[in-house]
């Protein structure tokens, strides 16, 4: 039996500076509240992620994890892909720095690029002026998201604005936008209102650092633009949606939730519904068909006592956002005390809202894992399914690395220049020995051969 999942014509991304995500904690909770929220594409900043640790957020509805990495736990973006999306890669650019990717794909067979930016928190002129001229050189569609550490428009985007005269970056940036026709999608839906995506404490003022540019023939795509209540972070997240064409429908098996058992309340309910279809059908039908109708009769009750359980939370944690959105509203305005302790314990209720599905769901892996151990079932399969590519070293890059790649034939059969990782240390110090040793070898018959 399956279900039918069907997306709607609309794709929604959120930009988010998530200041951190090395808590196991914290990732799922910024995972779940994506999925609440219903992303199809996620530009996540300031992920504090090295390159091996990325692929942690390859999980639940995440199909595709792009990312650009700094050498230490700083900085750092990330591209989430929602696995439901009809996704094909064509490419990946990236810098050293961790500020800047880009994803050439096709989404439901449209060619568009994702560019994900972490400004630089000073004067960077030169970044952003090589951000337009890439952004000049795609064409066709783009969306460019990102936390570019600057306003466009001191007076509108900035609560207290000192003064009014723009930094190099932001000249740069307003300019290129102006030259390639780029527009800030927010400021153009809300042309003269204010809202705000950061908070400093320190400067104690509001700014709209956070936001989506996309070029001016996508305007008429754009469904809806809006920032959304910060929580897990001290940045706001916007959300953008605009319209794709839609995917096939993609099916999934409906599989009982066993941890339902331990709800009294679901217990009560489930009892009284099987005793109202028993009485009402135990003499109408053979045995064999009231149990195969009961367990159809079974299945939409469950799924529709989860659907108001989840409706329940669902709202009451929506009712928490609004509550703060609208407090950070009346602090930006006004910045009584009262309002800021009121809006420290909105924040704290929803944390603790989150926290505990997130620790139910770290529980529940756990609890496969353990079950699964490392009997050969599929489960396990599945993990170690790109664990060889991944390990495997296709080639060997050192000071030699100009003979290898210009006299790959001159090396002896028995030295492979493919090393599989999980060979023991000993078998590959040896290895990379005869290899050197050819090379060194190499070397100096052509210092004879020049002579």
């Amino acid at each position: 039996e399956t279900q039918m999942q069907q997306r709607g014509a609309d794709l929604t991304c959120i930009c988010w500076n998530i200041r951190g995500i090395n808590s196991p904690i914290k990732r799922k909770k910024m995972l779940t509240y994506l999925k609440r929220q219903k992303v199809d594409i996620a530009f996540i900043q300031e992920n504090h992620l090295t390159d091996t640790e990325h692929f942690k957020l390859c999980r639940d509805w995440v199909g595709n994890v792009f990312y650009s990495s700094f050498l230490t736990k700083a900085r750092g973006v990330d591209l989430l892909i929602n696995k439901r999306l009809n996704f094909k890669l064509n490419s990946v650019e990236k810098d050293k720095n961790g500020r800047f990717l880009l994803v050439n794909c096709e989404i439901n067979r449209n060619k568009i690029a994702l560019v994900n930016i972490y400004g630089p928190n000073y004067d960077d002129s030169l970044f952003f002026n090589n951000l337009i001229m890439k952004l000049a050189t795609i064409g066709g569609q783009y969306v460019v998201g990102g936390d570019f550490n600057l306003v466009l428009n001191p007076f509108l985007d900035r609560s207290s604005p000192k003064t009014f005269s723009l930094p190099k970056a932001a000249k740069v940036l307003n300019q290129g936008i102006k030259d390639i026709g780029i527009i800030d999608v927010w400021r153009n839906i809300y042309p003269n209102q204010r809202d705000f995506s950061f908070f400093s404490p320190k400067h104690n003022t509001h700014s709209r650092i956070d936001t989506f540019l996309v070029p001016q023939h996508m305007k008429a795509a754009v469904m809806e633009c809006s920032y959304l209540a910060a929580t897990l972070s001290d940045h706001n997240p916007i959300r953008l949606s605009w319209m794709i064409d839609s995917p096939q429908p993609t099916t999934r098996r409906w599989r009982f939730k066993n941890h339902m058992l331990k709800d009294p309340e679901f217990i009560s309910y489930m009892t009284t519904k099987i005793e109202i279809f028993i009485d009402a059908n135990s003499n109408s039908f053979s045995h064999a068909n009231i149990w195969e109708a009961l367990k159809a009769y079974m299945r939409g009750h469950i799924l529709s006592y989860s659907a108001h359980k989840r409706k329940e939370q669902l709202a009451r944690q929506l009712e928490i956002e609004n509550n703060i959105k609208l407090l950070e509203n009346q602090f930006y305005c006004t910045k009584p005390t009262e309002t800021s302790n009121d809006l420290k314990s909105a924040r704290t209720a929803l944390q603790n809202l989150i926290m505990h599905k997130a620790e139910k769901d770290i529980l529940f892996a756990k609890q496969r894992l353990f079950e699964s151990a490392n009997r050969p079932n599929l489960y396990l399969a599945r993990l170690a399914k790109h664990i060889p590519a991944k390990k495997f070293i296709t080639a060997i890059v050192d000071s030699f690395f100009f003979f290898f790649f210009f006299f790959p034939s001159v090396l002896s059969s028995n030295v492979a220049i493919g090393i599989d990782v999980s060979m023991p240390d000993r078998a590959r110090q040896i290895l990379l020995l005869q290899v050197e040793q050819t090379a060194f070898a190499i070397v100096l018959h052509l210092i004879y051969a020049c002579k």
